[in-house]
């Protein structure tokens, strides 16, 4: 099938989804899929795997949090992957005729449930792989994964992405160091710059968890040679509902900007205390959430102007092919409707790379050889993963492609900040994330072995 025929096809396909989907789930529209282009055609004496028996699925085990701290963006980001998956089986016939069934836990974002989880996917639900939430688990699930054969991906994780060659972790968008430098590269020189003749006095205050942990040692690795102090290096306890004392701290110190990673339930309460106490210094987040819409609700006016970054297309990229076809399809099938909640497209990217790699390691050894002995299938998809090359999933993303010793889907992401009336305003297009050294592409450097 050429990729024109291809395109026409699940156009069409789409269109359907989006009169079957239930108007409680209007963020679950479908853009037609961009797949990783097709090897050479094998000779036809090569024997092709056999087609999936009536009634075939394959299993996917996923994390979610949906009563926790980060549950404002968690629900979004189920959202997405419910509706990708529904896509993929109701309207696409799923995967080679093969069906998707994703198990959903919530772990409201405690590692040792998430823990919990990964055993019960892996033993109970004989899953081919599992979609991890935190970094923390990511990290404790990776030396079990190696062992056992299973693929587990995650939005970001250096210490598991950087892993040694032939990993089983495979990251689903840049890593929160890597949209965190961007923006604060952005900023400092398109707006700090312009404006100052010195270095900006730079305060980080993140989460006291590895994720956190490891977002400080990089501004700590990038800032040093740019000659910026950091003034303020601070975590913050997970479940703390005042931030008067880190306020203080940051304003004592007097920081020019802020640099934080802060789970969703925090961010409203950090910038009206800010605002409380006259901080009034730009703030850059290294977890995107921050532009969710129900965060961006709970920040209210405070949080206009808060800069982070996309690493996908959203609602209002009207050039990318996807989006055209999302917003189409919502003047059909839910007028009026518009999807901006920023992590239901993660979700939906997270599920897109995904079953994109299910695709190719049902080409490579059918269902039977990912189903009937589930090691060896394991070991198939992970296969696959390393083989995807160039998918987009039509321009929602830009090129996927991993390597065997970094295993990041790609370096770029878009800058973008809070605009008035909770508008997310994207301040540049897709921009190469600052580069590490090979020293930070190992995971001893980000303190784990």
């Amino acid at each position: 099938m050429t990729n024109r025929s291809r395109k026409v096809g699940l156009l069409a396909q789409i269109v359907l989804v989006f009169l079957a989907l239930p108007l409680a789930n209007a963020c679950g529209s479908a853009p037609a899929v961009s797949p990783t282009a097709a090897p050479p055609a094998p000779v036809a004496s090569l024997a092709q795997p056999a087609a999936a028996p009536p009634g075939a699925e394959i299993v996917i085990g996923a994390a979610s949090d949906l009563t926790g701290p980060f549950s404002a963006s968690g629900v979004a980001q189920t959202a997405g992957r419910n509706a990708y998956i529904r896509y993929v089986n109701e309207k696409l016939g799923g995967i080679n005729g093969v069906k998707i069934n994703l198990v959903t836990v919530d772990t409201a974002f405690d590692e040792n449930r998430e823990v919990a989880a990964y055993k019960r996917f892996r033993d109970v639900d004989r899953a081919l792989l599992m979609n991890n939430l935190s970094s923390g688990a990511a990290a404790a699930i990776a030396p079990m994964a190696e062992v056992d054969g299973m693929v587990h991906t995650n939005v970001a994780e250096p210490a598991v992405t950087f892993r040694g060659k032939d990993g089983w972790f495979f990251a689903i968008q840049p890593q929160l160091h890597d949209g965190g430098g961007t923006a604060f590269q952005w900023w400092y020189d398109s707006e700090w710059k312009k404006n100052a003749d010195r270095a900006p006095k730079v305060a980080l205050l993140n989460l006291d968890a590895l994720a956190g942990h490891e977002v400080s040692k990089y501004f700590n690795a990038l800032l040093k040679p740019m000659n910026i102090p950091i003034v303020v290096d601070m975590f913050t306890p997970n479940g703390i509902s005042d931030t008067t004392n880190y306020v203080t701290a940051i304003k004592d110190k007097q920081a020019d900007v802020l640099i934080s990673l802060e789970p969703d339930a925090l961010w409203g309460i950090l910038v009206k205390d800010m605002k409380r106490q006259g901080v009034n210094i730009p703030i850059i987040s290294s977890l995107n959430t921050v532009l969710a819409s129900d965060v961006i609700r709970s920040m209210g006016p405070t949080g206009v102007g808060v800069i982070s970054y996309l690493p996908y297309s959203m609602w209002d990229d009207t050039d990318v092919e996807g989006i055209k076809v999302i917003r189409s399809l919502y003047k059909e099938w839910s007028p009026g409707t518009e999807e901006r909640r920023t992590v239901f497209y993660y979700g939906w990217a997270e599920e897109a790379i995904t079953l994109e790699g299910v695709r190719i390691a049902l080409n490579n050894v059918g269902y039977d050889g990912l189903t009937k002995d589930i090691k060896k299938g394991r070991a198939a998809m992970r296969d696959a993963m390393y083989q995807i090359n160039g998918f987009t999933a039509d321009g929602l993303l830009p090129p996927v492609k991993y390597s065997k010793d970094d295993r990041r889907p790609y370096t770029k992401v878009k800058v973008a900040r809070v605009g008035e009336g909770g508008k997310i305003q994207e301040l540049t297009g897709w921009v190469d994330a600052p580069s590490l050294t090979p020293e930070m592409k190992t995971n001893k450097w980000w303190g784990q072995q």
